[in-house]
């Protein structure tokens, strides 16, 4: 093609604002491992108290001094840390995510560098195949990879452990569960939600429901609240069965991680042991048509893990086909939805 036509074709066909958005689409992957060596560095920790020049940040974390200037210079474009003058550098209200504290976004940063990267560098795998590319790269999914895997263990305690917290915030502001007696929350992590409703509702009873490896874990968390006296600890595989003689089961997060097959399997587990008058509570984020996070949130899961977020007619045809009725939809004050079902 001649240049002279070349030139007159780009020009009708893209504008140069679309290119620049385009530009800065395709780029975002640099900023995010820049954010993820940072947090890695710990600098945002190191600048707490006060601005440090390139040169000492890059003794102080064993770094090649102009490639870490390089590093603040270039999340200082995005707001991350600021060159107060020529090479010295302090934080700013966007580096405090990087912290290492509780209600930071470390870990979150972390697992996303760890093992989010890696599996969104082979998406072009779960599209052809409708399968994880967790699966695809570590010979797992990625929940079994964290386990088996100590340090990368610590940061998805983490990471649950952060998001839980406030979810679970939100859901006893959305909820009343004083009526309940017992409740069972099926694959309930660490037990943070739990721990929040028993310390709320002094009259209810707890079961956790969980593989071992994570129960172990929960029965620390437990211990520290002074609620193990009310919560029981169950062992096993909720695709197998789940633990009965409750008013109230849980599942939050746990269905988004698989495909309808499995959920059918997991939801007909929970209406074997369910009696009238109980309830079952599918606490998660249904996807809307407003929030385009929601379609990349459903993206991930398949990346992740082979599963799905659901829209309201989705979960109405996967809860209908075991038998449920879904009587409310409570939205929260975050992105997750309780979705109240009745056998």
């Amino acid at each position: 093609m001649m240049i002279k036509n070349f030139t007159d074709s780009l020009g009708n066909s893209i504008s140069l604002s679309d290119r620049t958005k385009m530009q800065e689409m395709i780029q975002g992957f640099q900023v995010m491992q820049s954010i993820f060596a940072a947090t890695k560095l710990g600098l945002a920790d190191i600048l707490r108290d006060g601005e440090q020049s390139y040169n000492e940040l890059a003794a102080l974390t064993d770094t090649d001094s102009d490639a870490l200037y390089r590093l603040l210079k270039a999340l200082s474009g995005v707001g991350i840390f600021t060159e107060i003058q020529p090479g010295y550098f302090q934080n700013t209200s966007l580096s405090t995510c990087l912290f290492n504290e509780y209600g930071s976004m470390r870990n979150y940063i972390l697992s996303q560098g760890e093992i989010g990267y890696a599996c969104w560098g082979e998406l072009i795998h779960s599209i052809y195949t409708g399968k994880s590319s967790s699966a695809y790269l570590y010979g797992m999914e990625r929940i079994e990879y964290f386990r088996q895997n100590e340090s990368l263990c610590k940061i998805w305690d983490g990471l649950n452990f952060d998001l839980s917290v406030p979810q679970s915030f939100a859901i006893l502001n959305a909820y009343d569960f004083s009526s309940s007696q017992t409740i069972v929350d099926i694959g309930g992590g660490l037990g943070v939600l739990l721990a929040f409703i028993l310390h709320k509702y002094s009259t209810v009873k707890g079961v956790l429901f969980e593989q071992p490896s994570p129960i172990k874990r929960a029965q620390d968390l437990l211990t520290r609240e002074g609620l193990l006296d009310r919560c029981e600890l169950v062992e096993g595989d909720f695709c197998e069965s789940v633990p009965g003689e409750a008013d109230v089961y849980l599942l939050k997060n746990v269905l988004p991680m698989f495909k309808d097959q499995i959920a059918i399997k997991i939801l007909n587990n929970c209406y074997r042991v369910m009696t009238k008058g109980t309830k079952l509570l599918v606490i998660e984020r249904v996807i809307g048509k407003s929030r385009w996070t929601d379609n990349f949130s459903n993206l991930n899961s398949l990346v992740l893990s082979s599963g799905k977020f659901r829209t309201e007619d989705e979960f109405r045809q996967l809860l209908e086909s075991v038998g449920f009725k879904i009587v409310n939809i409570i939205p929260t004050e975050s992105v997750i939805s309780i979705i109240e079902c009745i056998p």
